[in-house]
């Protein structure tokens, strides 16, 4: 009878949450924060993104990014900047203006909350300028995204929603870029990255960070929570 329950209990949790998930997917206006690192209040333990694939999907010129610079992936590895020049853990597009596109695939639907983006230099290559777009089943994804059919900051047309633009303004040392609220049912997140805007160099991103709404994490972790109680009855 108590196997029944929890069995019971988790269906449930799973209309719910497909409920959820299945709202339109329309990106609300976020509370734009820009501080330096001694603000960030998570960690990876509850990032969506973290070693996620990342795809870079196109670029205004090639290559796309600096020689000495990480590949994409290095933006949900982790492993975060230890000083203010350090190329070796950080993701820059080449100088001369170049932007470039990437796309993270959360793996799964979620209504997320939080999407942090953390930079770091001495110089010109600190600041955040870029724009985030989302979607829950966009109709292309990842190298389909070339900006020659979808231009910088235009996703509509391939069932993107766009959530927020972020400008950390024209300053040195480090920032955390957080966007924050009600932001959207979304699987893929797609940057839209341009340079630092102080010059024409490539910003030292370290790491992005997704979180979901507290609901969402309370859902999956009931509905997890159940199948271990099956698992154990059998």
């Amino acid at each position: 009878m108590f196997a029944k329950h929890w069995k019971c209990l988790f269906v449930l949790c799973a209309f719910a949450l497909v409920a959820a998930m299945s709202l339109a997917n329309v990106a609300k206006a976020g509370v734009m924060t820009y501080n330096d690192w001694t603000h960030v209040a998570h960690s990876t333990a509850d990032d969506l993104a973290y070693l996620k694939t990342v795809t870079l999907c196109d670029a205004s010129k090639s290559p796309a990014l600096k020689p000495d610079s990480q590949p994409v992936s290095a933006l949900t590895d982790g492993l975060w900047q230890l000083n203010n020049d350090q190329p070796g853990r950080s993701v820059f597009g080449s100088d001369g203006g170049t932007k470039y596109r990437v796309s993270i695939d959360l793996t799964a639907i979620y209504s997320i909350s939080e999407i942090d983006s953390f930079s770091w230099h001495t110089g010109s290559r600190a600041p955040q300028h870029y724009v985030v777009w989302g979607a829950a089943s966009p109709s292309v994804i990842g190298t389909g995204l070339k900006f020659s059919s979808y231009g910088y900051d235009s996703l509509g047309a391939a069932g993107y929603a766009r959530v927020a633009q972020v400008d950390t303004a024209q300053n040195s040392g480090q920032w955390t870029a957080s966007i924050t609220g009600s932001l959207g049912n979304y699987r893929y997140l797609v940057f839209d990255i341009k340079d630092s805007g102080i010059s024409a160099d490539g910003t030292f991103y370290g790491e992005i960070l997704v979180f979901p709404e507290p609901a969402t994490l309370a859902l999956l972790g009931l509905g997890g929570l159940g199948l271990i109680r099956g698992r154990k009855r059998k």
